[in-house]
Order: structure tokens, then C-alpha cells, then sequence
């Protein structure tokens, strides 16, 4: 009886069985945590060994185009151990009861101080075993889930190329949540809230490898090596995928954590001009709290790539993506345009090099400068757009005698590099 006192508290671990598992799925169990956040081991779903003295486990279902689930495990069960601890104790005070009885009067043939010495230890160490841990323990079994399918290409919709992820998150659109429990967070009842006052702001996160690898296993895009321009004037270019991340909020229960992401995705073209828009809500996995750990950059990354496969396979009509292959962006660039007439600023009689001289002209910015040449008398003057591009500075041009006039840029091309500005 004694080698079975306070055993309740030798059951280090228990076996899970993972029932029905999809045939091409790959689990995955929680074996660390990091500042870059969980790394993940491989396991069979007949056996999945868990510790009874962490506080929860992630498990981790992936399959080859569907979103992938990460389940949360906590210690449920009570430790069927802790009943036969029980019983020992009880037995144990029972045997040194005994023990003390036949030492009072005397009678039975056990020697009374081993019974009573036995019961006591036997009593003791069971009771120790009933207050130490783990009082509970992880289930023996469970569900496996249904993965859902990413959206797949079909045979008429157009390739598309991401041409870039930004982080614009503004004041005020970072903020978390706290949750109790799973209940109260799926009841969305959060017992404090918080926010972060500062913006986040980061055109070009470099998060566009991450988005475009998850496009290319979908076939929607081409691979990195193989990939052309988004406005080339060819039939089967790509459509330049533009997004931007613009709310975040961390969702908190205990020491795991989930993202809740809100991104704008357009069509991008190089006149920068405005094309339909779609906002997504799309969420990360579950992690691992790292206490002070910022904003998690493998939560973000996996929140943007649901978010990109739900853009690209939306079929909402308020944004119809897959019909801007035929919008012909530099006509609707320039309908605006007033027509400039703009005369010849070198006589065609004196077509030499030295009368051509003066009309070369130094561009100047408060943070970069270019060349340029005078087109005519009224001030015309060309340049290259990526000299002007920077539509906030101020510009002025320093002429081949020395003189230098404010500059005002007029109109710009980004295709053909070409800028048209004025004195």
C-alpha cells in the first residue's frame, strides 16, 4: 500500500489520440516558444505525447491548400490518480488506527509500532500526493478538425503579382484584448482593453515574399523567377497586387494569444491612381504570449496571407479586380489633360551643340536634385519623373548663367520616366 502513496502526482504526462484525422494532413505539436514565436514538431496522431505540468499545448493541423488550424489544449480532467491516492490515505490512516489500538490494549499479533509507523507514512505521503500537481490533466482524445480550402484559381482568372505590402497602422488602431477563458472570448466579453497611441507606418514591409509564396503554391501568381512587370502590355501579364494592413488587434487569453488583422487590397498600377478597393478581416493562428514581445511579426505575416488568398478569391462585386485587365490606365491617367502647346526653344536654322548649351538645366530639391533641358522662352522645361517624384518638396532650377527660379511640376509620366515642370 505504501509504494502507492502520492502517485497522483507521478503522472508527468498523458498520451492523446487525435480521431480522424484527414489522410494528407500533417500534426504538429508546440515543442518551444520564442521571440519569433512557436516552433512546431511533427507527431502521429496515435500518439501525441503531453505534459501534465504545462499550463496548455498548441496542436497544429496543415494541409496543402487549405488555411491551416492551430487548437489550444488546456488540463481538463481530473487526475483519476488522486482517487487511489485518496484511498491510500484513507487505508494508511486505517492500518496506523489499528496500530495504536493493539499498542493500547495489547492484543493482536502484529508488532504495533511497524503498523503504526507503516500506516502513518502510508497516510502522509498520499495526503501530499492529493495537494500537489497536476490535479488535472490533459484529455486522452480529440476531434481532429476540418481544414478549409483556400480559394483556387480558375482557368480565366488573370495571374497577379504583389507589388507590394505596406504597414499603415495609424494611431489608435493597434489594441488588444484580455479574455479570461475561450469562453468569454468566444462571447467576445474581454475584461480589459488597450490600445497603442503611436502610429505604425512602413511603406514596403517586406512582408510581399511571404504574401507572394503562399499566391504561387495556389498557382494565382508566378514564381519569383519567372515573374514580369504587372503592366507589361502583354496578354498574360500579371495583375499587380497591392496591400496594406491598417488595423491590428492582439486577442488575449492567459498566455495565448491570436490576431485579429484588417487589410486594404487593390489592384496597383504605376500612375498610382485609385482602383477599386476591398478590406479584408482575416485572422492568425494561435500562439504563445512573449511577454513584451511587440508587434509579433509571424502573426502579422500569417494574418496577411489569409488575407491576400480571401482577395484574390473574393467574388464581391464591389470589387472587381479580375475586370481590371482591360482598364487601360494610361487613358484614364491623362483624360484629363488640357492640350500645351509648347514652341521649339533652339531655331531649327541653328541645330548645333554649342546654341544647345544653355538650355541644360540643374533640378533642385531640398533632398536630391537632377538635370533638365528649357523646351521654350515660356519656361517649359523636361525632366526625368524620378527627380520630381516627391510631390511634398519644393523645387528650383539653377539656369547656365547661374540664375535660379522656383519650379512647379506640372505633369509626370512614371512609365516613360519623364516629368514636365515650369518657371
Amino acid at each position: 500500500m505504501m509504494a502507492l502513496s502520492g502517485c497522483s502526482a507521478l503522472n508527468l504526462n498523458t498520451t492523446l489520440v487525435v480521431e480522424d484525422m484527414p489522410q494528407e494532413a500533417v500534426l504538429e505539436r508546440d515543442s518551444s516558444l520564442d521571440e519569433d514565436g512557436v516552433n512546431w514538431r511533427e507527431t502521429e496522431p496515435a500518439g501525441v505525447a503531453l505534459s501534465n505540468h504545462e499550463p496548455y499545448h498548441l496542436l497544429r493541423w496543415s494541409q496543402p491548400g487549405h488555411y491551416p488550424e492551430v487548437h489550444p489544449l488546456f488540463p481538463t480532467e481530473r487526475n483519476p490518480l488522486k482517487w487511489l491516492d485518496a484511498a491510500t490515505m484513507v487505508g494508511g490512516a486505517w492500518v496506523m488506527g489499528k496500530g495504536i489500538e493493539h499498542d493500547a490494549n495489547g492484543t493482536g499479533p502484529e508488532e504495533p509500532a511497524l503498523l503504526i509507523g507503516t500506516g502513518f507514512f502510508t497516510a502522509f505521503f498520499a495526503g501530499l500526493g492529493l495537494i500537489l500537481p497536476p490535479k488535472r490533466v490533459y484529455p486522452s482524445s480529440f476531434q481532429s478538425p476540418r481544414l478549409v480550402p483556400m480559394p483556387q484559381k480558375q482557368a480565366n482568372d488573370p495571374l497577379v503579382e504583389v507589388h507590394a505590402v505596406d504597414l499603415a497602422i495609424q494611431s489608435g488602431q493597434y489594441t488588444w484584448q484580455n479574455y479570461r477563458d475561450l469562453e468569454a472570448f468566444d462571447a467576445k466579453k474581454a475584461y480589459h482593453t488597450g490600445q497603442l497611441d503611436e502610429a505604425v507606418i512602413l511603406d514596403d514591409s517586406n512582408l510581399d515574399a511571404e504574401v507572394s509564396e503562399v499566391l504561387n503554391e495556389l498557382d494565382w501568381s508566378l514564381p519569383r523567377e519567372d515573374s514580369r512587370s504587372p503592366w507589361d502590355d502583354t496578354e498574360n501579364a500579371p495583375l499587380g497586387l497591392h496591400g496594406s494592413l491598417t488595423h491590428v488587434c492582439e486577442h488575449r487569453v492567459g498566455a495565448l494569444i491570436r490576431y485579429e488583422a484588417t487589410s486594404l487590397w487593390a489592384i496597383h498600377n504605376p500612375y498610382n491612381m485609385g482602383t477599386d478597393t476591398l478590406s479584408v478581416t482575416s485572422w492568425s493562428t494561435w500562439s504563445g504570449y512573449v511577454v513584451g514581445g511587440g508587434l509579433r511579426r509571424d502573426l502579422i505575416s500569417e494574418a496577411l496571407r489569409f488575407a491576400a488568398t480571401q482577395a484574390v478569391g473574393s467574388t464581391e462585386e464591389a470589387w472587381p479586380w479580375r475586370a481590371n485587365r482591360e482598364i487601360d490606365f494610361e487613358s484614364a491617367w491623362k483624360a484629363s489633360w488640357d492640350s500645351l502647346t509648347i514652341e521649339p526653344g533652339v531655331p531649327q536654322d541653328k541645330p548645333k551643340v554649342s546654341s544647345a548649351l544653355p538650355s541644360v538645366v540643374t533640378v533642385l530639391g531640398e533632398s536630391s536634385f537632377g538635370s533638365g533641358c528649357v523646351l521654350d522662352a515660356a519656361g517649359w522645361i523636361v525632366t526625368n519623373h524620378h527627380v520630381v517624384e516627391d510631390t511634398t518638396d519644393s523645387w528650383t532650377v539653377k539656369f547656365h548663367d547661374g540664375t535660379e527660379l522656383e519650379a512647379e511640376v506640372v505633369r509626370w509620366d512614371p512609365v516613360r520616366d519623364l516629368a514636365l515642370i515650369r518657371v
